[in-house]
């Protein structure tokens, strides 16, 4: 796999894992708090 291909399938997986990052906090609804402490561990 080249370079070109390998950085398209990086972006999508980083894509997706964004999306499913956002419907998860949009469904947790964490407070600003919880947040802070999970992203400090």
């Amino acid at each position: 796999m080249n370079m070109c291909e390998n950085s398209k399938a990086h972006r999508r997986a980083i894509y997706e894992n964004s999306k499913a990052h956002r419907r998860a906090i949009y469904l947790n609804k964490p407070t600003i708090e919880q947040h802070i402490r999970i992203t400090q561990q």
